[in-house]
């Protein structure tokens, strides 16, 4: 009986126009999509993820494909890309790379959300002295240098995929985790926060169901804009040797292998990195169109 009463009860704090409610978000989807910039921002996250899905599909030839007669080869007919100093062509391996570069920007912002969203809702929601010890970890993480901290960790764990989304996730959570605890210590003295306290709520309920939701749209804007430098991180980490390993591609090392030929052989490196910039302005465009749309101070 008494749990009925509560979910009655916590019915009650919901929208009761729902149709009304969902005109209103319709009307502001429509509003978002006439932004051209956040448009522009999605067609190339969007062409990106489908050239990564499509790989083998899209790529001439296969990524560790070697053709010593036709190294260093400048852009033409049949290598558009040109190919590099063991004959291997740019434009399949700069495809397979956005591979790399999406896996591990989705893996950092995952791992780093999931991490700053544990110690965030924590430190925001319950406070007093465990809000202390989470914050003044957190401090620590934030005051450190992010690529040498990354650098350290690689070395000890060893240079390879994982190793380099757990290194730069473990660098990079306590963004989130500021966010997170910023939105909770201003929502948890709402008043509907109050009445689910009265009603006799779980901590649990009240957390995922009506504190969480309200903080998605900052934490959101967050995760766009984290996923570039999450990318660009990879690229710097794997210039120097410390992400995917040979043969795997990615843009990093193909810069990486590149640089002693940049001047007899300058497209080995323009590729990659005018791709890179692009994606990283594309993410860019994105998250400040969202940031701007979201935030109605910004209206």
């Amino acid at each position: 009986m008494k749990e009925n009463y509560l979910i009655q009860q916590d019915n009650k704090l919901e929208p009761e126009h729902s149709s009304y409610e969902s005109s209103k978000q319709l009307e502001l989807f429509k509003e978002f999509l006439s932004n051209k910039t956040a448009i522009f921002g999605a067609a190339i996250m969007f062409i990106t993820i489908i050239t990564a899905i499509f790989a083998p599909v899209i790529a001439p030839y296969p990524y560790d494909y070697i053709d010593l007669p036709k190294m260093l080869t400048p852009p033409n007919n049949e290598h558009i890309f040109g190919t590099d100093d063991l004959g291997r062509d740019i434009f399949s391996r700069v495809v397979y790379g956005t591979r790399i570069s999406l896996v591990v920007g989705f893996g950092v912002v995952a791992l780093s959300l999931l991490i700053g969203l544990v110690l965030g809702v924590i430190a925001g929601y319950f406070g007093g002295r465990i809000d202390s010890i989470i914050m003044g970890i957190t401090d620590i993480f934030g005051s450190l240098p992010v690529i040498l901290l990354a650098i350290a960790i690689i070395a000890a764990l060893g240079p390879n995929l994982i190793n380099l989304i757990i290194a730069m996730a473990l660098v990079s959570w306590s963004r989130y985790t500021r966010l997170i605890r910023a939105e909770f210590l201003s929502l948890r003295e709402q008043e509907f926060i109050e009445a689910t306290r009265v009603l006799g709520m779980s901590s649990f309920r009240t957390i995922f169901k009506h504190m969480l939701p309200n903080a998605m749209a900052p934490i959101i804007v967050l995760t766009t804009m984290e996923f570039p430098v999450a990318i660009i991180s990879e690229a710097s980490l794997s210039f120097l040797g410390l992400g995917a390993q040979p043969p795997t591609p990615s843009w990093g090392s193909i810069i990486s292998g590149g640089r002693m030929y940049i001047v007899e052989a300058p497209w080995i490196i323009f590729f990659p990195g005018l791709l890179l910039a692009i994606l990283v302005l594309a993410f860019n465009l994105f998250g400040d169109s969202l940031r701007d749309f979201l935030d109605p101070r910004l209206k």
